[in-house]
């Protein structure tokens, strides 16, 4: 599997026909492993980094870290998204395999994200050799990103978990987030949400 990021070319070749080249999400399998795992790819004694896993992880919050080594995992950048997924049989794979692994969403790149096995399947089907089915997404939309890259806190992208909820965390408030800086985020530069069915005019 060329997603675990610590071979030399993961994600170099994903299952994907289209290039990726937004940053690529790390997810690890626990609390309490995440740690342990991120070792080899980002740094992770920034306190605010265990105040955020106490309060949403495992879920739908993806923290951009300094990564230590820059890994094709990386896409080039010297960060690394990390978060940990809330789904017993992601975790259960994670556990597994004892790696974190480089999972980006299963859409091509430009195409709305997936939400259940049957939308990835008419995205991917011919171009993946299997597609693991947990059942359909109980929130629907991408995590939100937040970059911890910096002293100074800032959502890349928005989600499931509000900037408030994210800044009472923290007990700070967060920073405004520069085009720039966003356009670094996945899920920012296309229209994961637009429906293929053209609209007729009344």
């Amino acid at each position: 599997m060329d997603w675990v990021p610590t071979q030399p070319d993961a994600t170099r070749s994903t299952p994907f026909s289209a290039p990726r080249s937004d940053r690529q999400t790390i997810p690890s399998s626990s609390i309490s492993l995440t740690f342990s795992m991120m070792g080899g790819v980002a740094y992770s004694g920034d306190p605010r980094v265990a105040q955020l896993a106490e309060r949403f992880w495992p879920g739908p919050l993806t923290l951009v870290l300094p990564a230590r080594a820059v890994r094709p995992a990386c896409r080039g950048l010297n960060t690394a998204g990390v978060r940990v997924p809330n789904h017993p049989i992601v975790l259960a794979l994670l556990r597994a395999v004892s790696l974190p692994i480089a999972a980006p969403s299963a859409n091509r790149s430009g195409w709305p994200s997936p939400t259940t096995a049957e939308d990835v399947l008419a995205d991917l089907d011919g171009r993946i050799p299997l597609t693991l089915d947990g059942g359909p997404c109980h929130i629907g939309i991408e995590s939100t990103v937040l970059d911890l890259s910096s002293p100074n806190a800032q959502v890349l992208r928005p989600g499931h978990i509000s900037a408030e909820a994210i800044a009472e965390a923290l007990g700070a408030p967060l920073s405004h987030a520069g085009a720039e800086a966003i356009r670094r985020s996945p899920g920012t530069r296309h229209p994961h949400y637009c429906a293929s069915t053209p609209k007729l005019p009344h």
